[in-house]
């Protein structure tokens, strides 16, 4: 019960903290410079092995920082 407490409560600090700076972040996003993608895709990767954010919201996200097509390849939302 305490895990799925401590689970619950790491989520909602995660939505809380994107709602307030959710508008410094996707500045920071799309003004760095394109090595920044790599990060992204090592990051969006960790995410889909550790599931603590639905990995369908995380690519939505890195598509509306990153358009349709960077943000496919950066999610791996891109079939083989």
């Amino acid at each position: 019960m305490l895990r799925k407490s401590v689970i619950i409560l790491l989520g909602l600090l995660i939505v809380a903290f994107l709602f307030v700076f959710h508008e410094p972040l996707l500045q920071w996003i799309q003004n760095a410079d394109r090595r920044f993608v790599w990060i992204t895709t090592i990051i969006a990767t960790l995410m889909s092995l550790f599931p603590v954010i639905p990995y369908p919201l995380v690519g939505s996200v890195i598509g509306a920082a990153y358009g349709p097509i960077l943000g496919a390849l950066s999610s791996g939302s891109v079939p083989p």
